[in-house]
């Protein structure tokens, strides 16, 4: 998300601290994933962690891509929360 902040503030017309809670969410998600998804590697294997990973976060970008505007964004970060949950499984399968 860091590198296409200034491509969404500029294509959207956005200014930078309306962004704050996207990339907020997105370090609060690496916090939670490395942590948890560690555990649960170490109980139940690493290989189908990185793989239930690996297709959610496929599966939550896929969603973002069809975003639109800031608006859409936000009600995707805080109705459902993809943001950090994408967070959490990819930052959580690169500390496995």
């Amino acid at each position: 998300m860091g590198y296409v902040a200034p491509a969404i503030i500029q294509a959207w017309g956005v200014d930078k601290a309306s962004l704050g809670p996207v990339l907020g969410a997105g370090m609060f998600g690496m916090l939670v994933g490395s942590l948890a998804l560690s555990v649960l590697a170490d109980r139940i294997g690493r290989r189908p962690v990185l793989i239930g990973a690996s297709l959610f976060f496929a599966i939550i970008m896929l969603a973002t891509a069809h975003v639109a505007d800031i608006d859409q964004l936000m009600v995707m970060l805080h109705r459902r929360p993809c943001r950090p949950l994408a967070a959490v499984f990819t930052h959580g399968s690169i500390y496995l």
